[in-house]
């Protein structure tokens, strides 16, 4: 029974970040496959381990989403089913998948797996860019992400796959691997060289940054001992940037303006207009909010006008002072289990580096607050939280 819950929580992970917003009919029926055996299991006595610190993050986070929702609700706000559906339902139902990763061995076979999503991922964005740039046959080439396209403007690239955001936390996965038992250490050091050029490529200035705070992460714990291959992989990443920025591909002037116009935005900036409105709007009813599933006068899409990018703001906007206070408190108990979790080193470090990457990345675009599918870059997290060997509850004792 475990061997195929294992199997059907990592078909789940797979589908979750190759194919973001497709084939969602599939991972309802894996996740309903995955809840009907916890469910089994339970009835039968067995018994599951859950970190304090997990079970913390969902008690503040559904307060946050239903205290949202319940001031959507007051407001007659438009989006609140949508909002509630993700944060609240969603949130709920993966809980199951979490506290089904209690192991470390388990831990890391699902990292393993992921390295297969690293690498279809990482090939599909580079072959649309080669495809578009009329480098590579369209006849040897299939596209299968939700909005494959390739945009090229002045001084750079931008990789639009939905699917090429989820290098965000795959790349610092396989970075993590380094040193770990893997299926392949070949495999590994391609997938990571292959996933690096990818990100270089692909415009986003959030996988740029995630993609630097984990190699330094990485750098400063095993340069001792991983000299030779960590030199060799960063090596290839200079010489693939060094290569772009010569045939004047990449504007290495506008990557830093752009990089920090992501976090802060300037006049005129979408996300600038967006950060000003929000805030503009929490100054209307800072103590509460306005409540879950509304916009303001500054809409970012015409279809679900609730929805913005600057997703902080958005919080603010929406929770105010008071649910904000509950959104923030479930992400502080993450970082203290770390802190008093028993790990190794190295993954105590890294798994802290990985989630200050999404949540830096979630702050320009609204990730795990938006998306059933990129729910998995809080649920990483909270999957390595959960093998940690003190701080648990056994369920079912």
């Amino acid at each position: 029974m475990k061997k195929i819950k294992l199997s059907l929580i990592g078909s789940l992970m797979l589908l979750m970040l190759i194919f973001p917003r497709q084939l969602q009919l599939a991972k309802a029926i894996i996740l309903f496959a995955i809840l009907l055996i916890v469910i089994i299991e339970i009835s039968s006595g067995k018994r599951f381990k859950l970190n304090r610190h997990v079970l913390y993050f969902f008690f503040f986070y559904l307060v946050y989403a239903v205290y949202s929702s319940i001031v959507g609700l007051i407001n007659n706000n438009p989006g609140v089913g949508p909002f509630a559906q993700l944060n609240i339902l969603y949130y709920i139902l993966l809980l199951p998948v979490v506290i089904s990763i209690s192991d470390t061995k388990d831990l890391m076979k699902m990292f393993n797996l992921l390295l297969l999503a690293s690498l279809a991922i990482s090939v599909h964005s580079i072959l649309t860019l080669l495809v578009t740039l009329g480098y590579w046959p369209i006849f040897l080439y299939v596209p299968f992400d939700a909005t494959n396209g390739i945009q090229i403007h002045e001084g750079y690239i931008h990789i639009v796959n939905t699917n090429t955001s989820m290098l965000i936390i795959l790349v610092p996965i396989s970075l993590l691997l380094i040193d770990k038992k893997v299926v392949s250490k070949k495999l590994l050091y391609f997938v990571i060289a292959i996933s690096l050029t990818a990100i270089l490529i692909s415009g986003r200035r959030i996988l740029w940054l995630s993609a630097g705070i984990s190699i330094l992460m990485v750098l400063l714990m095993s340069i001792r001992k991983n000299k030779k291959s960590i030199f060799a992989l960063t090596l290839i990443g200079i010489s693939v940037f060094v290569y772009f920025a010569s045939e004047d591909l990449i504007d290495v002037k506008s990557i830093i303006t752009r990089l920090t116009s992501a976090f802060i935005g300037e006049e005129g900036d979408i996300r600038y207009d967006q950060m000003r409105y929000l805030y503009s709007g929490f100054l209307s009813n800072p103590i509460f909010g306005s409540g879950a599933g509304i916009g303001t006068e500054y809409v970012r899409n015409q279809d679900y006008p609730w929805m913005y990018e600057a997703s902080y703001h958005l919080i603010l906007f929406n929770a105010g002072i008071l649910g904000s206070l509950f959104f923030w408190t479930s992400i502080i108990f993450i970082f203290i289990g770390y802190f008093e979790g028993k790990f190794d080193l190295k993954m105590k470090y890294l798994a802290t580096c990985i989630l200050i990457i999404v949540l830096l990345a979630n702050s320009t675009n609204p990730y795990f607050t938006s998306s059933f599918d990129f729910i998995i870059m809080i649920l990483i997290p909270l999957m390595i939280l959960n093998t940690s060997k003190i701080n648990t509850i056994i369920i079912n004792k």
